[in-house]
């Protein structure tokens, strides 16, 4: 069975040949969000530079990392909480005998667990910092944001 050349080249074409050219408003609008800012009448005049100082994304966003991190922080201390009890540093469970001191195979798996459970720790922490880094971003970036539409407010007003 020989290969058929002539299916692939179609198919190389389809694929190898530019997309359709864009409609001319959306040329439009591409053209006007990309074209740098020249003054603060031009940054006021463009519906893009108000719909961005003027949403709540940035807030909503802000509001899911909180969430996030209040999530994980309560399961990051579960599993504090259930690594004291393994390794028994847990005073309300010190007297308890969790497994077989004298059983190798006892003793391996809870080695092999106290590992998986730090190892799921230290994820945890790791995930928690970067959530706390990302939302301190946004917050940084919500107080640019206001900083700015109060400056360019203020120019306006003293243009009128």
């Amino acid at each position: 069975m020989c290969f058929d050349f002539s299916a692939f080249c179609t198919v190389f074409e389809i694929v190898a040949t530019p997309h359709a050219p864009l409609p001319k408003d959306t040329e439009d609008i591409i053209e006007e969000s990309t074209r740098p800012l020249e003054n603060i009448p031009d940054a006021m005049g463009r519906s893009h530079v108000q719909k961005g100082l003027n949403n709540n994304s940035l807030e909503i966003m802000s509001w899911n990392l909180m969430e996030l991190v209040t999530a994980e922080n309560e399961y990051n201390q579960h599993i504090r909480r259930f690594l004291s009890i393994l390794l028994g540093d847990d005073p309300e469970t010190a007297d308890l005998e969790l497994i077989d001191s004298s059983s190798l195979q006892e003793v391996a798996l809870r080695d092999n667990l106290l590992q998986l459970v730090q190892e799921s720790l230290s994820c945890s922490d790791e995930f928690l910092h970067r959530i706390s880094e990302s939302r301190d971003k946004v917050a940084f970036t919500i107080e640019q944001r206001a900083q700015l539409k109060h400056q360019l407010d203020k120019a306006v007003a003293r243009r009128d």
